[in-house]
């Protein structure tokens, strides 16, 4: 089943990669590049969470900057729903969560209004 890459924003495909014990995701994306069919894979992460991976996940985030608009965009969207279906077990998650988004809401508020300001 086609996917959109999480990564890199392409259309593409779930792989599993088994390695040891642990299993591996990878988005495959196939293109023609001088009349040749090739393909490009972006790692996605580990099927199953362990205790390491947020150290891959912080690296993650580094190339968030480099991203357009609509891709950071979708990349919050994305983040905010798997935020969603976990705090809907933990209370105390769901209490950080909003004061998160209230405090974030917040700036975006008042730069809006600057720049409102500025336009009039």
């Amino acid at each position: 089943m086609p996917i959109t890459c999480p990564i890199c924003g392409e259309e593409g495909y779930v792989e599993r990669r088994s390695v040891g014990r642990s299993v591996y995701l990878y988005a495959v994306h196939y293109y023609v590049s001088s009349g040749r069919s090739r393909v490009y894979k972006c790692y996605l992460g580990p099927e199953e969470p362990y205790k390491y991976v947020d150290r891959f996940y912080r690296l993650g985030l580094s190339g968030i900057a480099t991203m357009n608009s609509q891709r950071l965009l979708e990349a919050l969207e994305r983040m905010l729903a798997i935020v969603e279906a976990k705090i809907e077990r933990d209370r105390k998650m769901m209490k950080q969560a909003i004061d998160i988004l209230n405090r974030s809401l917040k700036r975006l508020r008042k730069e809006h209004e600057a720049l409102q300001s500025n336009i009039s």
